[in-house]
């Protein structure tokens, strides 16, 4: 439904509820750095605890995540894999479960999230342990497809879950500080991980970081899960969700979400590898031991951590003052001239140094990207399908991660690791071009969506 306005102080009706007018005279909601100091008020009635124990959840999941990818050398060597090898398990052990997200999305959809995501939580922390107990490299191998079970119910679940807590108005300041917490988090991971592994072994690391999973998941099924739809003021039962290949067909009916898609494919196959490569390219080509590798990842958490903050703020001014069709803007640009460039100029880097700050321009493009696509994903679809759409947008991701990592790792043991960077980074770049193209038809989908859930207006 277009927007519509009456007078020139009066509130102004648009696809994010009621919002005040926008410019010299206010805004829809307060700053997003001015919000650090009234974070109770934006969060409403819902309080801040559901977003602090999803945070905790899915910071200790960074943990194990961060440590496989650090510790990569290390893990390499203890089961005598090539760098192929290496990336091959790293990449397909956590993209492979996410195949079935859809399914998963779909029964977050029908079931209590809340309870889905306390046993996700503690399937994964079993795995982390098996992870550091993995006496070959089968074993190793089904602890990394188990513990893909935590990010795979993480993915449909906390999104759907903050989108009901939380009025859709301040979605991007409740997005933007979540991820702003959880790229803090990964500024201590990679060091903790590097640190433990450099006093006792990688072993104990992954032992050692996944004991505070167990605590969170218990405090999470404390929390009330909120009806479908409760912070757009409806009540939609589970029963209303859709099965699984009806909602593929819906979701695929919008244009902006089959863009969205395309766009997933290519960055997932840019972005998965690279988590995992880098810890080999600097190992391999600068000859940096896990301590030190392990202040590059806090270095990369700090970037991303930036760039969440800047990606937060960019998605508030856009949604404040109703031009929601710029959000996918921001998501390519991230991906084009932070992310791209900074994959280019890791490739071409003369010294260590400059490879940091390689690493450190493109940390603040993979933060900053984020906070607009959680809100777009909540402005064009239902309530009812939150949990499958993020699920079908993962799998998409996922997919690219599978198709590209054996060719990526393959790259890197034949032609070095520079030369794998680069074909990530074209990867990405296509990936920043399909995003772009989701901006002008992204508006009618909204609208749509508007209309089809029938709010009052």
């Amino acid at each position: 439904m277009a927007e519509h306005a009456k007078g020139g102080g009066e509130h102004v009706v648009s696809v994010m509820g009621s919002m005040p007018p926008v410019g010299p005279a206010g805004s829809a909601t307060p700053g997003f750095f001015h919000s650090l100091f009234s974070l109770r008020t934006v969060a409403g009635a819902a309080g801040l605890a559901p977003a602090l124990i999803l945070l905790a959840l899915s910071g200790v999941e960074r943990f194990d995540a961060s440590a496989f990818g650090v510790l990569g050398p290390e893990i390499r060597d203890q089961f005598h894999l090539s760098s192929a090898g290496y990336v091959s398990i790293a990449t397909l052990t956590s993209v492979l479960p996410l195949l079935v997200t859809a399914h998963v999305g779909y029964l977050s959809d029908r079931f209590n999230r809340v309870h889905l995501a306390a046993i996700s939580a503690l399937v994964w922390g079993a795995t982390s342990v098996l992870t550091g107990l993995a006496p070959a490299t089968a074993v190793l191998i089904a602890a990394r497809l188990a513990g893909g079970i935590g990010y795979t119910v993480n993915t449909p679940t906390h999104p759907s879950l903050l989108s009901d807590w939380y009025a859709p108005r301040v979605l991007p300041i409740v997005f933007g500080w979540y991820l702003v917490a959880y790229s803090a988090i990964n500024l201590v991971a990679g060091p903790l991980a590097g640190a433990i592994t450099a006093v006792a072994n990688w072993r104990v690391a992954f032992v050692v970081l996944a004991l505070p999973t167990f605590a969170f998941a218990l405090l999470l099924l404390r929390l009330r899960e909120p009806a479908r739809g409760e912070s757009l003021g409806l009540a939609m039962r589970r029963e209303d969700a859709t099965g699984v290949i009806r909602s593929f067909r819906e979701l695929a009916s919008l244009r902006s979400m089959r863009r969205t898609w395309a766009s997933a494919l290519f960055f997932g196959a840019g972005l998965v590898v690279l988590v995992s490569l880098l810890s080999l390219y600097f190992q391999d080509v600068w000859h940096y031991g896990p301590a030190t590798r392990g202040a590059i990842s806090a270095l990369f958490g700090l970037g991303g951590l930036f760039g969440v903050v800047l990606g937060g703020q960019l998605g508030r001014w856009v949604v404040a003052s109703g031009r929601a069709r710029h959000l996918p803007v921001i998501s390519g640009l991230m991906f084009l001239v932070g992310l791209a460039g900074g994959m280019f100029l890791l490739a071409a880097a003369t010294s260590g140094p400059m490879a940091i700050v390689a690493v450190l321009i493109g940390s603040i493009a993979y933060g900053g990207w984020s906070p607009a696509y959680y809100t777009q994903m909540s402005m064009i679809t239902s309530p009812a399908q939150r949990g499958q759409a993020y699920a079908w947008s993962t799998i998409w991701f996922s997919l690219g991660g599978v198709l590209a990592s054996p060719l990526i790792g393959r790259i890197g043991d034949v032609y070095g690791q520079r030369m794998a960077v680069v074909a990530l980074a074209v990867l990405v770049v296509v990936a920043g071009a399909l995003a772009l193209w989701i901006s002008p038809v992204l508006q009618r989908d909204v609208d749509a969506t508007r209309e089809a859930l029938a709010t009052p207006v």
